[in-house]
């Protein structure tokens, strides 16, 4: 199925390499992009807008380590993409909290969009050092994005973008939903990602 919204907005070919403050890295078939604001698609800037939105809502609930807001990228048909909303809510006991990811999830498939996932934004920030790490998918919602991967039968190609609340003065990170799973530099830490480290490797 022909998605074009999930089209870069310049040429592939372009989007594909170096150019100016964008990186892209390769490790054997894995391509993750380093991007800033205004290098992006426009539906990948609106949905930065709506995980960001979401993650005022988690900052204002009960904020300890973490707050995250999730944006899923729902196919609603005809070239449009549409985006639901979730944020995590922490707990005490760490076993208890819910994901952004998790909640949009529900929030989608109640919605009767289970079968048009095709992607997700994360935009999260740590409440104490490191700050500015970038908040990649835990190991828990990992499977969770793969089975609605899955179910849309957009697989691999499912889009993972990771910012962080002031994403338009920050480099973001576009990837694959099979290159998160099989790269090990985009392994989950509590920490998070330091973009920096990441592009000098």
């Amino acid at each position: 199925m022909e998605r074009s919204f999930l089209e870069p907005a310049r040429p592939v070919e372009n989007f594909m390499k170096k150019e100016g403050s964008e990186v892209v890295i390769h490790l054997d078939n894995s391509l993750i992009h380093v991007m800033t604001f205004d290098g992006i698609p426009p539906k990948m800037g609106e949905s930065l807008g709506v995980a960001a939105r979401a993650q005022k809502n988690a900052l204002n609930g009960i904020f300890r380590r973490i707050a995250v807001g999730a944006a899923l990228w729902v196919d609603k048909g005809g070239g449009e993409l549409g985006f639901v909303e979730g944020f995590n809510i922490e707990h005490d006991m760490p076993q208890l909290a819910t994901c952004a990811e998790q909640c949009a999830l529900t929030v989608g498939i109640q919605s009767g969009y289970s079968g048009c996932c095709v992607g997700i934004t994360v935009v999260a920030q740590r409440r104490q050092e490191p700050r500015h790490n970038l908040i990649l998918p835990c190991d828990m919602c990992r499977p969770r994005l793969r089975q609605a991967s899955v179910w849309s039968g957009a697989g691999d190609d499912f889009q993972v973008v990771v910012a962080l609340p002031n994403y338009k003065r920050n480099r973001i990170l576009h990837f694959s939903l099979g290159t998160l799973l099989e790269d090990p530099r985009l392994r989950y830490t509590p920490e998070g990602i330091n973009i920096e480290t990441l592009v000098e490797e």
